[in-house]
Protein backbone atom coordinates (compact mmCIF):
# COMPACT_ATOMS: atom_id res chain seq x y z
CA UNK A 1 0.00 0.00 0.00
CA UNK A 2 1.43 3.59 -0.73
CA UNK A 3 1.81 6.12 1.29
CA UNK A 4 -0.52 8.74 1.32
CA UNK A 5 1.02 12.09 0.23
CA UNK A 6 0.32 15.46 2.43
CA UNK A 7 -2.30 16.83 -0.22
CA UNK A 8 -3.94 13.80 0.47
CA UNK A 9 -4.03 13.82 3.75
CA UNK A 10 -4.82 17.57 4.21
CA UNK A 11 -8.14 16.35 1.72
CA UNK A 12 -8.91 13.83 3.89
CA UNK A 13 -9.13 16.00 6.94
CA UNK A 14 -10.26 18.94 5.69
CA UNK A 15 -13.89 18.16 5.57
CA UNK A 16 -14.43 17.17 9.04
CA UNK A 17 -11.86 20.20 10.53
CA UNK A 18 -13.81 22.31 12.70
CA UNK A 19 -13.49 26.03 12.19
CA UNK A 20 -13.26 28.69 14.98
CA UNK A 21 -13.36 32.36 14.41
CA UNK A 22 -12.66 34.64 18.15
CA UNK A 23 -12.50 37.93 18.33
CA UNK A 24 -10.06 38.27 20.71
CA UNK A 25 -6.33 37.78 20.38
CA UNK A 26 -4.55 33.62 21.24
CA UNK A 27 -3.68 33.32 24.27
CA UNK A 28 -0.39 34.81 25.36
CA UNK A 29 2.60 32.23 27.66
CA UNK A 30 4.24 31.97 30.86
CA UNK A 31 6.73 29.71 31.86
CA UNK A 32 6.63 27.01 34.22
CA UNK A 33 9.24 26.01 36.56
CA UNK A 34 11.57 23.39 35.34
CA UNK A 35 11.06 20.48 37.93
CA UNK A 36 6.88 20.62 36.52
CA UNK A 37 8.03 20.76 32.95
CA UNK A 38 10.32 17.46 33.85
CA UNK A 39 7.33 15.72 35.41
CA UNK A 40 5.67 16.68 32.19
CA UNK A 41 7.73 15.59 29.79
CA UNK A 42 8.15 11.98 31.65
CA UNK A 43 4.59 11.69 32.16
CA UNK A 44 4.23 12.05 28.37
CA UNK A 45 7.71 10.52 27.49
CA UNK A 46 6.69 7.87 24.74
CA UNK A 47 4.34 9.94 22.64
CA UNK A 48 7.14 12.71 22.69
CA UNK A 49 9.78 10.08 21.58
CA UNK A 50 7.27 8.81 19.02
CA UNK A 51 6.63 12.60 17.27
CA UNK A 52 10.21 14.09 17.82
CA UNK A 53 11.37 11.89 14.98
CA UNK A 54 8.96 13.28 12.44
CA UNK A 55 8.77 16.56 13.43
CA UNK A 56 12.60 17.17 13.02
CA UNK A 57 11.68 15.43 9.32
CA UNK A 58 9.99 18.79 8.34
CA UNK A 59 12.25 21.35 10.24
CA UNK A 60 13.97 22.31 7.12
CA UNK A 61 11.02 23.29 5.45
CA UNK A 62 9.73 25.31 8.29
CA UNK A 63 11.93 28.40 6.92
CA UNK A 64 8.88 30.92 8.04
CA UNK A 65 10.08 32.72 11.58
CA UNK A 66 6.40 33.48 12.05
CA UNK A 67 4.97 29.34 12.57
CA UNK A 68 5.73 27.03 14.85
CA UNK A 69 5.12 23.38 15.51
CA UNK A 70 4.56 22.37 19.34
CA UNK A 71 3.52 19.50 21.00
CA UNK A 72 0.72 20.40 24.12
CA UNK A 73 -0.25 18.61 26.64
CA UNK A 74 -4.08 19.51 27.98
CA UNK A 75 -2.78 22.26 30.51
CA UNK A 76 -1.38 23.93 27.53
CA UNK A 77 2.11 23.24 28.06
CA UNK A 78 4.73 23.32 25.40
CA UNK A 79 6.24 19.72 25.36
CA UNK A 80 8.07 19.68 22.24
CA UNK A 81 8.53 22.66 19.92
CA UNK A 82 9.81 23.21 16.55
CA UNK A 83 10.59 26.34 15.91
CA UNK A 84 12.30 28.87 13.61
CA UNK A 85 15.66 29.90 15.90
CA UNK A 86 14.61 33.47 15.65
CA UNK A 87 11.62 32.71 17.53
CA UNK A 88 12.90 32.56 20.69
CA UNK A 89 10.16 32.70 23.14
CA UNK A 90 8.38 29.53 22.77
CA UNK A 91 9.96 26.60 23.78
CA UNK A 92 9.06 23.57 26.22
CA UNK A 93 7.97 24.59 29.34
CA UNK A 94 5.76 27.59 28.40
CA UNK A 95 1.88 27.22 28.72
CA UNK A 96 -0.86 28.66 26.55
CA UNK A 97 -3.14 30.57 29.66
CA UNK A 98 -6.33 31.74 28.98
CA UNK A 99 -8.06 28.19 28.22
CA UNK A 100 -6.69 28.21 24.50
CA UNK A 101 -10.10 26.94 22.64
CA UNK A 102 -8.97 25.13 19.64
CA UNK A 103 -6.84 22.73 22.85
CA UNK A 104 -9.88 22.29 24.58
CA UNK A 105 -12.64 21.76 21.99
CA UNK A 106 -9.79 19.56 20.48
CA UNK A 107 -9.06 17.05 23.06
CA UNK A 108 -13.04 17.78 24.08
CA UNK A 109 -14.15 16.71 20.65
CA UNK A 110 -11.32 14.29 19.48
CA UNK A 111 -11.65 16.66 16.62
CA UNK A 112 -8.90 18.91 14.39
CA UNK A 113 -9.44 22.67 15.70
CA UNK A 114 -8.65 25.62 13.30
CA UNK A 115 -8.73 28.53 15.20
CA UNK A 116 -8.22 32.03 13.94
CA UNK A 117 -8.19 35.45 15.98
CA UNK A 118 -9.41 38.59 14.34
CA UNK A 119 -7.96 41.04 16.60
CA UNK A 120 -4.59 39.95 16.57
CA UNK A 121 -4.27 38.08 12.98
CA UNK A 122 -2.88 35.22 14.30
CA UNK A 123 -3.87 31.61 13.59
CA UNK A 124 -3.89 27.94 15.58
CA UNK A 125 -4.51 24.38 14.27
CA UNK A 126 -4.95 21.93 17.05
CA UNK A 127 -4.51 17.96 16.14
CA UNK A 128 -5.85 15.96 19.26
CA UNK A 129 -3.44 12.77 19.66
CA UNK A 130 -5.38 10.46 22.05
CA UNK A 131 -3.52 7.29 22.53
CA UNK A 132 -5.89 5.74 25.95
CA UNK A 133 -3.53 6.21 28.23
CA UNK A 134 -2.37 10.35 27.45
CA UNK A 135 -4.02 12.77 25.59
CA UNK A 136 -1.71 15.88 24.10
CA UNK A 137 -2.30 18.21 20.76
CA UNK A 138 0.09 18.24 17.74
CA UNK A 139 -0.37 22.25 16.76
CA UNK A 140 0.85 24.29 14.46
CA UNK A 141 0.95 28.33 14.96
CA UNK A 142 1.05 31.34 12.67
CA UNK A 143 1.70 34.69 14.02
CA UNK A 144 0.94 36.26 10.82
CA UNK A 145 -2.24 35.36 10.11
CA UNK A 146 -3.76 32.05 9.14
CA UNK A 147 -1.71 28.56 9.17
CA UNK A 148 -0.81 28.49 5.39
CA UNK A 149 -2.25 25.39 3.54
CA UNK A 150 1.47 24.30 2.45
CA UNK A 151 2.53 24.21 6.38
CA UNK A 152 -1.19 23.00 7.11
CA UNK A 153 -0.41 19.97 4.96
CA UNK A 154 3.06 19.44 6.51
CA UNK A 155 1.33 19.75 9.95
CA UNK A 156 -1.48 17.00 8.61
CA UNK A 157 0.64 14.74 7.12
CA UNK A 158 3.10 14.37 10.04
CA UNK A 159 -0.31 13.51 12.59
CA UNK A 160 -0.82 11.09 10.01
CA UNK A 161 2.13 9.54 10.88
CA UNK A 162 2.20 9.92 14.48
CA UNK A 163 -1.28 8.11 14.46
CA UNK A 164 -0.24 5.41 11.89
CA UNK A 165 3.12 4.56 14.52
CA UNK A 166 0.19 4.52 17.28
CA UNK A 167 -1.73 2.36 15.21
CA UNK A 168 1.66 -0.20 15.04
CA UNK A 169 3.04 0.00 18.38
CA UNK A 170 -0.87 -0.99 19.91
CA UNK A 171 -0.80 -4.19 17.18
CA UNK A 172 2.98 -4.94 18.25
CA UNK A 173 1.24 -4.70 21.80
CA UNK A 174 -1.01 -6.96 21.10
CA UNK A 175 1.02 -9.78 19.35
CA UNK A 176 3.63 -9.88 22.24
CA UNK A 177 0.81 -10.06 24.97
CA UNK A 178 0.06 -13.33 23.47
CA UNK A 179 3.01 -14.20 22.95
CA UNK A 180 3.88 -13.84 26.56
CA UNK A 181 0.49 -16.18 27.60
CA UNK A 182 2.32 -18.88 25.97
CA UNK A 183 5.11 -19.24 28.90
CA UNK A 184 3.60 -21.15 31.64
CA UNK A 185 6.32 -19.19 34.07
CA UNK A 186 5.23 -15.59 35.60
CA UNK A 187 6.58 -13.26 33.02
CA UNK A 188 7.00 -9.67 33.05
CA UNK A 189 7.92 -6.80 30.78
CA UNK A 190 9.22 -3.49 32.05
CA UNK A 191 10.24 0.07 30.72
CA UNK A 192 13.63 1.85 31.92
CA UNK A 193 11.71 3.26 34.83
CA UNK A 194 10.56 0.12 36.11
CA UNK A 195 6.98 0.37 35.32
CA UNK A 196 5.71 -2.59 33.98
CA UNK A 197 4.22 -2.74 30.60
CA UNK A 198 3.15 -5.80 30.08
CA UNK A 199 2.56 -9.61 31.71
CA UNK A 200 1.63 -12.72 30.81
CA UNK A 201 -1.96 -14.26 32.37
CA UNK A 202 0.57 -16.29 35.09
CA UNK A 203 1.76 -13.38 36.57
CA UNK A 204 -1.50 -11.25 36.24
CA UNK A 205 -3.05 -14.24 38.05
CA UNK A 206 -0.58 -14.50 40.95
CA UNK A 207 -1.18 -10.58 41.25
CA UNK A 208 -5.00 -10.86 40.99
CA UNK A 209 -5.52 -8.43 38.04
CA UNK A 210 -7.49 -9.26 35.57
CA UNK A 211 -6.69 -6.30 33.15
CA UNK A 212 -3.62 -4.90 31.44
CA UNK A 213 -4.69 -1.65 31.84
CA UNK A 214 -4.82 -1.97 35.73
CA UNK A 215 -1.04 -3.85 35.67
CA UNK A 216 0.99 -0.76 33.36
CA UNK A 217 0.33 1.17 36.67
CA UNK A 218 2.14 -1.39 38.68
CA UNK A 219 6.09 -0.29 39.56
CA UNK A 220 8.71 -3.12 39.65
CA UNK A 221 9.40 -2.55 43.18
CA UNK A 222 6.53 -3.88 44.77
CA UNK A 223 7.31 -7.17 43.01
CA UNK A 224 10.96 -7.36 43.30
CA UNK A 225 13.27 -6.28 46.30
CA UNK A 226 15.97 -3.55 45.63
CA UNK A 227 14.68 -3.93 42.17
CA UNK A 228 16.77 -1.36 40.85
CA UNK A 229 20.23 -2.81 41.65
CA UNK A 230 19.49 -6.55 41.21
CA UNK A 231 17.50 -6.38 37.58
CA UNK A 232 20.26 -5.66 35.49
CA UNK A 233 22.67 -8.47 36.39
CA UNK A 234 20.00 -11.34 36.68
CA UNK A 235 21.07 -14.33 34.86
CA UNK A 236 19.29 -17.62 33.70
CA UNK A 237 19.64 -19.33 36.77
CA UNK A 238 19.75 -16.36 39.62
CA UNK A 239 17.33 -16.86 42.76
CA UNK A 240 15.67 -13.71 44.21
CA UNK A 241 13.11 -12.58 46.54
CA UNK A 242 10.04 -11.42 45.65
CA UNK A 243 6.67 -10.54 47.09
CA UNK A 244 3.26 -10.81 45.55
CA UNK A 245 0.48 -9.53 48.01
CA UNK A 246 1.47 -9.72 50.73
CA UNK A 247 3.44 -13.30 50.40
CA UNK A 248 7.02 -13.47 50.10
CA UNK A 249 8.50 -16.31 48.00
CA UNK A 250 11.29 -17.47 46.01
CA UNK A 251 12.23 -16.96 42.23
CA UNK A 252 14.63 -18.63 40.14
CA UNK A 253 15.47 -16.73 36.96
CA UNK A 254 14.74 -18.58 33.31
CA UNK A 255 14.89 -15.62 31.00
CA UNK A 256 15.91 -12.31 31.43
CA UNK A 257 16.88 -10.41 28.62
CA UNK A 258 16.89 -6.50 27.43
CA UNK A 259 15.34 -5.62 24.15
CA UNK A 260 14.86 -1.72 22.29
CA UNK A 261 10.64 -1.17 21.43
CA UNK A 262 9.30 0.28 18.67
CA UNK A 263 8.45 3.08 21.30
CA UNK A 264 9.58 3.61 25.31
CA UNK A 265 13.44 2.94 24.61
CA UNK A 266 15.02 -0.54 26.14
CA UNK A 267 12.65 -2.94 27.83
CA UNK A 268 13.55 -5.99 30.11
CA UNK A 269 11.66 -9.05 30.03
CA UNK A 270 11.85 -11.13 32.79
CA UNK A 271 10.86 -14.55 33.29
CA UNK A 272 10.66 -16.56 36.56
CA UNK A 273 10.10 -19.93 38.41
CA UNK A 274 8.28 -19.05 41.68
CA UNK A 275 8.35 -20.74 44.81
CA UNK A 276 5.56 -19.29 47.74
CA UNK A 277 7.43 -19.38 51.09
CA UNK A 278 5.76 -20.64 54.08
CA UNK A 279 3.17 -17.89 56.31
CA UNK A 280 5.39 -18.63 58.98
CA UNK A 281 8.67 -18.01 57.33
CA UNK A 282 10.12 -14.01 57.90
CA UNK A 283 11.62 -12.57 54.59
CA UNK A 284 12.69 -9.34 53.85
CA UNK A 285 9.50 -7.59 51.85
CA UNK A 286 9.53 -4.73 49.95
CA UNK A 287 8.47 -1.50 51.36
CA UNK A 288 5.07 -1.40 49.47
CA UNK A 289 3.70 -5.01 51.31
CA UNK A 290 5.25 -4.19 54.40
CA UNK A 291 3.33 -6.70 57.45
CA UNK A 292 2.35 -3.82 59.28
CA UNK A 293 -0.31 -2.31 57.05
CA UNK A 294 0.77 1.47 58.11
CA UNK A 295 3.99 0.85 58.41
CA UNK A 296 6.06 4.86 57.72
CA UNK A 297 3.52 6.02 59.51
CA UNK A 298 5.42 7.54 62.37
CA UNK A 299 4.29 9.88 65.44
CA UNK A 300 3.44 9.76 68.89
CA UNK A 301 1.95 12.57 69.41
CA UNK A 302 -2.04 12.62 70.72
CA UNK A 303 -3.32 13.71 67.56
CA UNK A 304 -1.22 11.01 65.73
CA UNK A 305 -2.16 8.32 68.10
CA UNK A 306 -6.00 9.48 67.74
CA UNK A 307 -5.71 9.36 63.39
CA UNK A 308 -4.12 6.10 64.08
CA UNK A 309 -6.63 4.22 66.18
CA UNK A 310 -9.50 5.41 63.88
CA UNK A 311 -7.89 4.50 60.94
CA UNK A 312 -7.27 0.80 62.24
CA UNK A 313 -11.27 0.72 63.24
CA UNK A 314 -12.36 2.16 59.96
CA UNK A 315 -10.27 -0.08 57.83
CA UNK A 316 -12.13 -3.59 59.40
CA UNK A 317 -15.35 -1.27 58.15
CA UNK A 318 -16.91 -0.14 54.24
CA UNK A 319 -17.39 4.09 55.43
CA UNK A 320 -16.14 6.60 53.52
CA UNK A 321 -13.32 8.21 54.72
CA UNK A 322 -12.14 11.89 54.57
CA UNK A 323 -8.50 13.14 55.21
CA UNK A 324 -7.68 16.70 55.35
CA UNK A 325 -4.11 17.73 56.03
CA UNK A 326 -1.10 20.05 54.11
CA UNK A 327 0.54 18.86 51.24
CA UNK A 328 3.38 16.45 52.45
CA UNK A 329 1.29 15.24 55.67
CA UNK A 330 0.96 11.67 54.58
CA UNK A 331 -2.61 11.62 53.65
CA UNK A 332 -1.69 8.79 51.18
CA UNK A 333 -0.28 6.87 53.51
CA UNK A 334 -2.90 6.66 55.49
CA UNK A 335 -5.22 5.80 52.96
CA UNK A 336 -3.02 2.92 51.81
CA UNK A 337 -2.72 1.68 55.11
CA UNK A 338 -6.52 1.87 55.56
CA UNK A 339 -7.10 -0.32 52.66
CA UNK A 340 -4.16 -2.76 53.56
CA UNK A 341 -5.41 -3.08 56.54
CA UNK A 342 -8.90 -3.98 55.24
CA UNK A 343 -10.59 -7.38 53.67
CA UNK A 344 -10.82 -5.82 50.13
CA UNK A 345 -8.64 -7.44 47.94
CA UNK A 346 -8.56 -5.39 45.23
CA UNK A 347 -6.43 -2.96 43.93
CA UNK A 348 -6.00 0.74 45.46
CA UNK A 349 -6.03 2.79 42.80
CA UNK A 350 -5.08 6.71 43.41
CA UNK A 351 -5.68 9.56 40.97
CA UNK A 352 -4.97 12.97 41.95
CA UNK A 353 -7.96 15.14 40.57
CA UNK A 354 -6.54 17.91 40.78
CA UNK A 355 -3.60 17.56 37.48
CA UNK A 356 -5.88 16.08 34.94
CA UNK A 357 -8.01 18.44 32.87
CA UNK A 358 -11.73 18.24 33.73
CA UNK A 359 -12.15 17.29 30.11
CA UNK A 360 -10.58 13.68 30.78
CA UNK A 361 -11.31 13.28 34.35
CA UNK A 362 -14.59 11.39 33.67
CA UNK A 363 -12.96 9.00 30.79
CA UNK A 364 -10.39 8.87 33.96
CA UNK A 365 -12.94 7.37 36.37
CA UNK A 366 -14.85 5.82 34.41
CA UNK A 367 -13.43 4.68 31.15
CA UNK A 368 -14.52 4.98 28.08
CA UNK A 369 -16.34 2.98 24.81
CA UNK A 370 -14.54 1.88 21.60
CA UNK A 371 -15.15 4.94 19.44
CA UNK A 372 -15.92 7.27 21.99
CA UNK A 373 -13.51 9.83 20.42
CA UNK A 374 -11.11 10.35 17.11
CA UNK A 375 -8.25 8.03 18.77
CA UNK A 376 -10.02 6.04 21.42
CA UNK A 377 -8.23 2.73 22.33
CA UNK A 378 -9.67 -0.15 20.48
CA UNK A 379 -11.74 -2.00 22.63
CA UNK A 380 -12.21 1.31 24.82
CA UNK A 381 -10.47 1.40 28.58
CA UNK A 382 -11.46 0.66 31.65
CA UNK A 383 -11.89 3.84 33.95
CA UNK A 384 -9.99 3.72 37.75
CA UNK A 385 -13.52 3.05 39.67
CA UNK A 386 -13.58 -0.27 37.57
CA UNK A 387 -9.98 -0.52 38.07
CA UNK A 388 -10.53 -0.99 41.40
CA UNK A 389 -13.54 -3.23 41.88
CA UNK A 390 -13.19 -4.96 45.47
CA UNK A 391 -10.45 -2.70 46.34
CA UNK A 392 -10.37 1.15 47.02
CA UNK A 393 -10.30 4.30 45.05
CA UNK A 394 -8.22 7.10 46.30
CA UNK A 395 -9.45 10.33 44.91
CA UNK A 396 -6.52 13.21 45.69
CA UNK A 397 -7.31 16.79 45.94
CA UNK A 398 -10.75 16.36 45.71
CA UNK A 399 -11.64 19.85 46.44
CA UNK A 400 -10.51 20.56 42.90
CA UNK A 401 -12.88 18.67 41.33
CA UNK A 402 -15.34 20.69 38.74
CA UNK A 403 -19.23 21.03 39.45
CA UNK A 404 -19.89 18.30 36.83
CA UNK A 405 -17.63 15.98 38.27
CA UNK A 406 -19.23 16.33 41.63
CA UNK A 407 -22.65 15.65 39.90
CA UNK A 408 -21.00 12.27 38.23
CA UNK A 409 -19.30 10.98 41.21
CA UNK A 410 -21.97 12.18 43.75
CA UNK A 411 -24.18 9.82 41.51
CA UNK A 412 -21.52 6.83 41.82
CA UNK A 413 -21.64 7.10 45.86
CA UNK A 414 -25.05 6.39 45.67
CA UNK A 415 -25.69 4.08 43.20
CA UNK A 416 -22.59 1.99 42.39
CA UNK A 417 -23.07 1.75 39.14
CA UNK A 418 -20.75 2.94 36.16
CA UNK A 419 -21.22 4.28 33.26
CA UNK A 420 -18.29 4.90 30.38
CA UNK A 421 -17.98 7.78 27.93
CA UNK A 422 -19.64 6.69 25.09
CA UNK A 423 -21.34 3.35 26.36
CA UNK A 424 -24.71 2.77 27.77
CA UNK A 425 -24.17 -0.39 29.34
CA UNK A 426 -23.89 0.26 33.30
CA UNK A 427 -21.72 -1.58 35.08
CA UNK A 428 -21.91 -2.64 39.20
CA UNK A 429 -18.93 -1.86 40.53
CA UNK A 430 -17.61 -2.09 44.61
CA UNK A 431 -15.30 -0.17 45.71
CA UNK A 432 -14.74 1.88 48.89
CA UNK A 433 -13.53 6.02 48.54
CA UNK A 434 -10.73 7.32 50.13
CA UNK A 435 -10.95 11.43 49.63
CA UNK A 436 -8.26 13.31 50.56
CA UNK A 437 -7.87 17.56 50.54
CA UNK A 438 -6.04 20.20 51.70
CA UNK A 439 -8.72 22.50 51.42
CA UNK A 440 -11.04 23.47 53.73
CA UNK A 441 -14.02 21.80 52.21
CA UNK A 442 -17.02 22.83 54.95
CA UNK A 443 -15.75 26.39 54.10
CA UNK A 444 -15.52 25.53 50.32
CA UNK A 445 -19.63 24.28 51.26
CA UNK A 446 -20.26 27.60 53.00
CA UNK A 447 -18.88 29.47 49.69
CA UNK A 448 -20.89 27.41 47.49
CA UNK A 449 -17.58 25.82 45.19
CA UNK A 450 -18.13 22.64 46.58
CA UNK A 451 -21.31 20.48 46.50
CA UNK A 452 -23.43 19.84 50.18
CA UNK A 453 -24.80 16.11 49.70
CA UNK A 454 -21.22 15.48 48.57
CA UNK A 455 -19.55 16.65 51.24
CA UNK A 456 -21.55 14.64 53.34
CA UNK A 457 -21.17 11.29 50.98
CA UNK A 458 -17.46 11.81 51.84
CA UNK A 459 -16.89 12.62 55.13
CA UNK A 460 -18.37 9.95 57.41
CA UNK A 461 -15.13 9.61 58.80
CA UNK A 462 -12.85 12.46 59.11
CA UNK A 463 -9.10 12.42 59.69
CA UNK A 464 -7.39 15.26 60.41
CA UNK A 465 -3.51 15.07 59.78
CA UNK A 466 -1.81 17.59 61.49
CA UNK A 467 1.09 19.66 59.90
CA UNK A 468 4.59 18.85 61.24
CA UNK A 469 4.92 21.91 63.32
CA UNK A 470 2.18 21.00 65.20
CA UNK A 471 3.92 17.69 66.61
CA UNK A 472 7.31 18.81 67.12
CA UNK A 473 7.57 15.89 69.46
CA UNK A 474 7.28 13.50 66.66
CA UNK A 475 10.70 14.90 64.77
CA UNK A 476 12.75 12.96 66.66
CA UNK A 477 11.29 9.61 65.92
CA UNK A 478 10.51 10.60 62.12
CA UNK A 479 14.20 11.72 61.77
CA UNK A 480 15.22 8.33 62.59
CA UNK A 481 13.13 6.49 60.97
CA UNK A 482 13.94 8.03 57.92
CA UNK A 483 17.63 7.75 58.38
CA UNK A 484 17.06 4.50 58.78
CA UNK A 485 15.04 3.57 55.88
CA UNK A 486 17.25 5.88 53.53
CA UNK A 487 20.28 3.77 54.50
CA UNK A 488 18.24 0.52 53.77
CA UNK A 489 17.49 1.69 50.41
CA UNK A 490 20.56 3.15 49.15
CA UNK A 491 23.06 0.35 50.80
CA UNK A 492 24.91 3.40 52.95
CA UNK A 493 26.43 3.50 56.70
CA UNK A 494 23.57 4.33 58.86
CA UNK A 495 24.36 7.91 60.52
CA UNK A 496 23.72 9.82 63.94
CA UNK A 497 22.00 13.29 63.91
CA UNK A 498 24.04 15.15 66.61
CA UNK A 499 22.45 17.01 69.23
CA UNK A 500 22.40 20.34 67.27
CA UNK A 501 21.66 19.07 64.25
CA UNK A 502 17.94 17.53 65.97
CA UNK A 503 17.44 20.50 67.78
CA UNK A 504 17.46 22.33 64.53
CA UNK A 505 15.02 20.08 63.12
CA UNK A 506 13.14 20.56 65.60
CA UNK A 507 12.88 24.54 65.34
CA UNK A 508 12.20 24.37 62.22
CA UNK A 509 8.36 24.90 60.79
CA UNK A 510 8.51 22.56 58.10
CA UNK A 511 5.89 24.26 55.33
CA UNK A 512 6.35 21.02 52.96
CA UNK A 513 5.69 18.57 56.56
CA UNK A 514 6.97 15.25 56.30
CA UNK A 515 8.15 15.37 52.86
CA UNK A 516 10.29 18.27 53.10
CA UNK A 517 12.18 16.70 56.36
CA UNK A 518 12.46 13.49 54.67
CA UNK A 519 14.40 15.69 51.34
CA UNK A 520 16.29 17.51 54.07
CA UNK A 521 17.87 14.30 55.92
CA UNK A 522 18.55 12.43 52.23
CA UNK A 523 20.14 15.20 51.43
CA UNK A 524 22.40 15.49 54.57
CA UNK A 525 22.40 11.21 54.28
CA UNK A 526 24.08 11.43 50.90
CA UNK A 527 26.42 14.63 50.89
CA UNK A 528 27.99 14.98 54.36
CA UNK A 529 31.14 12.89 54.55
CA UNK A 530 31.38 12.31 58.76
CA UNK A 531 29.68 9.88 60.51
CA UNK A 532 26.92 11.58 61.92
CA UNK A 533 24.90 14.49 60.48
CA UNK A 534 25.36 17.71 62.43
CA UNK A 535 23.42 21.20 62.05
CA UNK A 536 25.81 22.20 59.31
CA UNK A 537 24.98 19.23 57.39
CA UNK A 538 21.23 20.01 57.81
CA UNK A 539 20.70 22.74 54.77
CA UNK A 540 17.56 24.56 56.28
CA UNK A 541 16.72 27.90 57.69
CA UNK A 542 16.34 26.92 61.43
CA UNK A 543 16.07 30.35 63.50
CA UNK A 544 15.25 30.63 67.42
CA UNK A 545 12.25 32.46 66.47
CA UNK A 546 10.46 30.61 62.98
CA UNK A 547 8.93 32.46 60.18
CA UNK A 548 5.03 32.33 60.72
CA UNK A 549 3.34 29.66 57.67
CA UNK A 550 1.26 31.96 57.39
CA UNK A 551 3.72 34.97 56.50
CA UNK A 552 5.33 32.89 54.33
CA UNK A 553 2.57 32.08 52.31
CA UNK A 554 1.67 35.63 52.16
CA UNK A 555 4.71 37.00 50.65
CA UNK A 556 4.93 34.26 48.28
CA UNK A 557 2.16 34.82 46.44
CA UNK A 558 2.86 38.66 46.45
CA UNK A 559 6.39 37.74 44.58
CA UNK A 560 4.60 35.94 42.05
CA UNK A 561 2.20 38.28 41.73
CA UNK A 562 4.78 40.66 40.95
CA UNK A 563 6.67 38.63 38.75
CA UNK A 564 3.67 37.45 36.66
CA UNK A 565 2.63 41.40 36.45
CA UNK A 566 -0.57 40.79 38.28
CA UNK A 567 -1.69 37.44 36.20
CA UNK A 568 -3.33 35.63 38.52
CA UNK A 569 -3.53 32.27 36.39
CA UNK A 570 0.09 32.28 35.88
CA UNK A 571 0.41 32.76 39.69
CA UNK A 572 -1.73 29.86 40.65
CA UNK A 573 -0.18 27.05 38.13
CA UNK A 574 3.24 28.53 39.29
CA UNK A 575 2.01 27.48 43.14
CA UNK A 576 0.23 24.49 41.88
CA UNK A 577 -2.95 25.47 43.46
CA UNK A 578 -6.76 26.66 41.45
CA UNK A 579 -7.45 30.00 40.25
CA UNK A 580 -10.50 29.77 43.11
CA UNK A 581 -7.83 28.80 45.95
CA UNK A 582 -5.38 31.81 44.92
CA UNK A 583 -8.46 34.44 45.31
CA UNK A 584 -9.34 33.19 48.56
CA UNK A 585 -5.31 32.91 49.79
CA UNK A 586 -5.32 37.00 48.16
CA UNK A 587 -8.61 38.22 50.40
CA UNK A 588 -7.43 36.32 53.41
CA UNK A 589 -4.11 38.50 52.95
CA UNK A 590 -5.58 41.67 51.77
CA UNK A 591 -3.80 41.25 48.55
CA UNK A 592 -5.15 43.07 46.12
CA UNK A 593 -3.88 44.89 42.17
CA UNK A 594 -4.21 42.08 39.24
CA UNK A 595 -4.51 41.54 35.67
CA UNK A 596 -7.07 38.76 35.84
Amino acid sequence: MDMPTPVEVFNHYESSMLRIDVVTRVPDLYFIPRSELKQKINQYRDVINLSRPFMSYFAPHFDNRHLHLNLIDPDGCILHSLVDEHVGAVCPGFIYINNNPAIKESLLQGTIVDLYSVEANEGLVSMPILTGKSAVCLTITNMKGRVPGEYLRMALFIYQMIHAQLGMIATFNQAADVLLDLNDNPTLVCNESGFLTSANARLMELLGIDSREVLRGIHLREILDNYDNLLPGLRPGDSFRVSIRNRAATAEVTNCRTMQMPVGGRHTVLSFRYHALPEASPAPLAPSFEQDAFQGIIGTSPQMRRNMAIAQRVARLPSTVLIEGESGTGKELIARGIHRASSRKGSFVAINCGSISRELLYSELFGYAEGAFTGAKKGGMIGKLKQADGGTVFLDEIGEMSEEMQVSLLRFMQDKVVIPLADSKPQKVDVRIIAATNRNLAQAVEKGSFREDLFYRLNVVNIKMPPLRERREDIPLLARYILQEISTEYRIPLKELTRDGLKKLTRYDWPGNVRELRNVIERAMVVSTGEKITADDLLIEAEARPVKLTDLEKSTIVELLQRYDGNITAAAKSLGIARTTLYRKMRKYGISGTNG
